[in-house]
């Protein structure tokens, strides 16, 4: 009698331990990240940003749709896109969700943002693919299923507007501007500090002043109403200013030299690179 309620309570035990592991779907668990993720601004009036993504899909999503048939390292359709965020100059590590496309065959989305001046924002889009999971109560949940690894998630840039602001003394001109940060860090390699006589009515600069980052008359300056957003200031002087008269004042940023917002024909973004990692970057148009 004692050997009979042993090996009941065993197979008992075994019952417990194997119903309380959770099930999930055995077959075809991973997905693909997207490829070739582009950002760009779109022309508009106003201080929202609208912007534009596009992207290529993997070619491999799997077509079947008996689960029972599939095996291996079958890569199912996407059900839909998220569109992640994080703002690189405030330092925030974590991406949160903004907008969502559920549409398994989307390859472009747009969206409108309220973002702060003198920052620079990271943006993801990644596919999503669920699985049901049954828990030990029997509820079931829905849950991402994990990525392939081969082919890396990708991030592009968006820089907001530069505040400028100038000062005149004689033949000297004080500019002070927003300086964009990476995570702490200086993206740019200096800024080309433009100045035309004329006021709001010019439309074309003739004469500029180029200031590496590492020159040490630049000024750091901290600004404590937006997270994480540095500015620099130099004084710098010209024979030719003319006291008394208006100027229009404009700063670019140069990354090796050449203005980042000056890009190559037909592409609405630059590219840029911080710790070997090489960034797409878009901005507000040259008209502004």
């Amino acid at each position: 009698m004692k050997l009979f309620k042993r090996v009941a309570a065993f197979a008992l035990s075994c019952s417990l331990i194997f119903g309380s592991v959770p099930l999930d779907t055995a077959f075809a668990n991973y997905q693909k990240y997207i490829t070739n993720l582009t950002i760009s601004y779109v022309p508009t009036t106003g201080f929202e940003y609208p912007i534009s993504f596009n992207w290529t899909l993997p070619t491999t999503w799997s077509t079947l749709t008996d689960t029972s048939t599939e095996d291996g390292d079958v890569y199912h359709e996407p059900e839909g896109y998220r569109i992640s965020r994080a703002n690189t100059t405030a330092k925030e590590s974590t991406y949160t969700v903004i907008d969502e496309v559920a549409q398994p065959d989307a390859n472009s989305a747009n969206i409108k943002e309220s973002l702060v001046s003198g920052s620079i924002y990271a943006y993801r889009v990644i596919p999503y693919h669920r699985h049901t999971k049954a828990g030990a109560s029997g509820a079931s949940t829905k849950i991402d299923a994990p990525y392939e690894s081969s082919v890396s998630l990708e991030t592009v840039l968006f820089m907001t507007d530069i505040q400028v602001e100038a000062a005149g003394a004689g033949s000297e001109l004080t500019v002070t501007w927003d300086n964009p940060q990476f995570q702490g860090a200086n993206l740019f390699t200096g800024y080309r500090l433009y100045y035309q006589r004329g006021g709001e009515q010019v439309t074309t600069f003739n004469n500029y002043r180029d200031v590496v980052i590492t020159d040490p008359d630049l000024i750091s300056i901290s600004d404590t109403s937006r997270s994480g957003v540095k500015r620099l200031r130099y004084t710098f002087s010209d024979p030719n200013i003319v006291q008394g008269e208006v100027y229009a004042v404009k700063v670019e940023p140069l990354y090796k030299n050449g203005e980042v917002r000056s890009v190559a024909s037909g592409l609405s973004y630059g590219t840029v690179s911080y710790n070997d990692v090489n960034y797409k970057i878009s901005f507000r148009d040259m008209a502004t």
